[in-house]
């Protein structure tokens, strides 16, 4: 199957953004709209990257990066940017970060094709869903929130999964971001 791929941003109702976010989305919308064959089978797993900026810090995580080794301080009622991509060349077929409800609290509005999710009492998820009729190479969100709490460790879960070719066997990707809230500044703690 051969289709133009093209992604949706989240709709952005805050007009603050950076000319850094707006040049580094360009880049992105270059680099994965263009055509692409979904392979019989698929065994190359998808990958992510979650980019977190605000309090004078700036860092992307990505699959590639040892989650257990380290923690993401961040402060109390100081708001964030955050660049939340998933991604693969034979198509992405679920995106999702689930995140403490009551301690990040998204100040952009989750639009479609993003939904925000409550999967528990305890915590919502972003979760984004491809269409294999209609295959696209990314799916991105973007956007703003807010951590609350004083002393709260807590997790983003991360999850990414493709289609798995026309196989329908698919890969996945999925890592949990250790997070640290308080009244401290923003930083990663190594173990």
């Amino acid at each position: 199957m051969e289709t133009t791929n093209t992604f949706k941003i989240a709709n952005i109702t805050n007009n603050s953004l950076s000319l850094k976010w707006v040049l580094f989305l360009l880049l992105n919308i270059s680099l994965f709209s263009c055509e692409t064959e979904i392979p019989d089978t698929d065994t190359t797993p998808p990958t992510f990257s979650i980019k977190i900026t605000g309090d004078g810090f700036e860092r992307t995580f990505s699959q590639d990066d040892n989650f257990d080794s380290f923690q993401l301080f961040l402060k109390t009622n100081q708001e964030y940017d955050i660049l939340f991509s998933g991604t693969d060349q034979g198509g992405v077929k679920l995106v999702q970060l689930q995140y403490p409800k009551d301690y990040i609290n998204f100040t952009t509005e989750v639009s479609d094709p993003w939904a925000d999710v409550n999967v528990s009492g305890l915590s919502n998820m972003l979760n984004w869903q491809g269409n294999q009729d209609s295959p696209l190479t990314a799916g991105i969100f973007v956007g703003k929130f807010i951590p609350t709490g004083i002393n709260i460790g807590a997790e983003f879960n991360i999850y990414v999964q493709d289609f798995g070719g026309e196989s329908s066997n698919y890969n996945s990707i999925s890592k949990y971001l250790n997070i640290m809230i308080g009244n401290h500044d923003t930083e990663v703690h190594n173990f």
